[in-house]
């Protein structure tokens, strides 16, 4: 059923690629909402996205964007109910039925602190809880702004690359475009300049 909705996903985008750009910012915005990220295949739908890009059906650009964009959006909308609505938040539906999800956010917040935000991107289920914890600790709006804002840069290139590459296999076994060379060079360079950042980050805490 999962891979039919996967098809129908990339069926529509393909007939509306004038859409795409607005479809990843919302993929990307949902899957980083507390708890609603759970929900949302967003990985699939990136590699999807990706795939597109692949086979010339979407520009890398203007996808990795709305990406971006979103991802941003969608973590800032969670840190400010966090940090302005956490009590109510936590007794209501969905929160109240993944008591051990947000046991587990506030531990990996703890240990982690701010680089956690960065650390959340990548790690399954906890990316839809941390932003949300971040807030409901009160953790500075500035700061969380600037790690939030980095760790989308670095997320939404490395989440469509994957599928960009298997894109372009498809189109181009024995070659790899131009395009695809750029954007692997620029989350090279993306994330060379996000570690030098967590590290000024880390002498700040």
């Amino acid at each position: 059923m999962l891979s039919e909705y996967y098809q129908l996903f990339i069926n529509w985008i393909e007939l509306h690629s004038s859409w795409a750009g607005l479809i990843v910012f919302f993929i990307a915005l949902a899957e980083s909402l507390a708890i609603v990220g759970i929900l949302i295949p967003g990985v699939a739908m990136m590699f999807a996205a990706g795939a597109l890009i692949g086979n010339d059906t979407l520009s890398f650009a203007p996808i990795c964007l709305a990406a971006i964009l979103g991802a941003i959006a969608g973590d800032g909308i969670s840190f400010w109910l966090g940090r302005h609505y956490h009590l109510p938040l936590l007794a209501a539906w969905p929160l109240r039925d993944y008591p051990k999800l947000v046991e587990s956010g506030t531990h990996f917040f703890h240990r982690h602190g701010p680089i956690s935000i960065m650390l959340g991107r990548f790690f399954g289920p906890i990316r839809a809880i941390i932003p949300f914890i971040a807030g409901m600790l009160d953790m500075s709006p500035k700061q969380f702004a600037i790690v939030n804002i980095a760790s989308a840069i670095l997320w939404a290139p490395a989440y469509l690359v994957p599928g960009v590459l298997f894109g372009n296999s498809l189109q181009e076994a024995s070659e790899m475009t131009q395009k695809v060379v750029l954007a692997i060079i620029s989350t090279i360079v993306v994330g060379w300049t996000l570690f030098r950042f967590v590290q000024f980050l880390r002498r700040q805490t």
